[in-house]
């Protein structure tokens, strides 16, 4: 993160001593959106896709204004994967060693990418979707997914 004097200035001045419980966390929105910019830029110049990691960076109610500057998020199980789909519009990427086999269904119908640790792995958790085979992408504008 991008921290300068200003930053630190702006964020002393809408900080009043003793009105602040703690533990807290204070974000400036104008140096996060500065930062995002520039993601931003660097997702149009390059093609790639930039995605949020969830476990570093939880603040979800900033997710609506990030979801305007890259291209999603990216999980480490279940409930971050939910977290990213019911928050962000954008993609919905997921890792994990292995996945539970009374999760993956779920999983299967919020994620638009699954990252497997092995082929043991992706075998396993496969066979529960009987018959497809390849990716498996999930449309969030259409009624039934």
């Amino acid at each position: 993160m991008k921290i300068n004097s200003e930053s630190i200035k702006r964020l002393t001045e809408n900080i009043q001593a003793g009105k602040v419980s703690t533990p807290s966390y204070v974000l400036d929105e104008s140096v996060l959106i500065e930062n995002l910019e520039i993601l931003q830029q660097v997702e149009r110049q390059t093609g790639c896709h930039i995605l949020l990691a969830q476990k570093a960076f939880s603040v979800y109610q900033t997710y609506p204004l990030i979801e305007k500057y890259i291209s999603g998020v990216t999980a480490s199980g279940l409930f971050e994967a939910k977290l990213g789909y019911e928050k962000m519009k954008g993609e919905n990427h997921v890792f994990s060693p292995v996945y539970k086999k009374e999760e993956f269904g779920e999983i299967l119908n919020i994620c638009d990418h699954i990252i497997f640790n092995s082929f043991r792995e992706w075998d396993r958790r496969w066979r529960l979707r009987e018959g497809l085979c390849g990716t498996v992408k999930r449309d969030r504008n259409s009624e039934s997914g």
